[in-house]
């Protein structure tokens, strides 16, 4: 029983270790790309480095539970699959699937709902988001890679 637990943690330990490298070396590429670009220059190099992040994680903070996703959860849209034509994990998901997958890893992680849209909002409250690199907001994204979403279907 033991060797059976040994073999079954050392894969999965390693394609977490696989997905968080290709997750940092998105971000690095993502960060090149973000600083690269003319308009980011103009406002100068500090600013790159605070805002970069909102570049990479775009829409993420939109998939978390809040009181507008609740607003939505007595609506038909959260049962209809809108999913179909993705490419990630998410096809052939409804709204409602997907949602819920996010809120079950929140809470197998053990994080709050509430202090992850919190740390989300005041970072954009003083327009630094590097915080968001490390943490439980990263934690999260890195989570459900790992449960095999693409960056697509978590930012976009």
């Amino acid at each position: 029983m033991t060797e059976q637990k040994t073999e079954n943690f050392g894969p999965k330990k390693e394609k977490s270790a696989g997905i968080r490298e290709n997750v940092l070396r998105e971000m690095a590429e993502c960060e090149k790309s973000y600083s690269d670009n003319s308009q980011v220059k103009e406002r100068g190099g500090d600013f790159c480095k605070r805002c970069w992040p909102t570049y990479f994680f775009n829409n993420f903070v939109y998939r978390l539970p809040d009181e507008a996703r609740n607003l939505f959860e007595s609506s038909e849209v959260m049962d209809k699959l809108i999913f179909s034509k993705e490419k990630g994990k998410r096809r052939g998901m409804t709204p409602r699937e997907f949602f819920h997958d996010i809120d079950k890893t929140i809470e197998e992680l053990g994080f709050s709902r509430k202090d992850l849209e919190d740390f989300f909002w005041a970072c954009e409250k003083e327009k630094d988001y590097r915080p968001l690199l490390t943490g439980d907001f990263f934690d999260l994204y890195l989570r459900l890679r790992e449960k095999g979403y693409s960056h697509d279907d978590l930012t976009l």
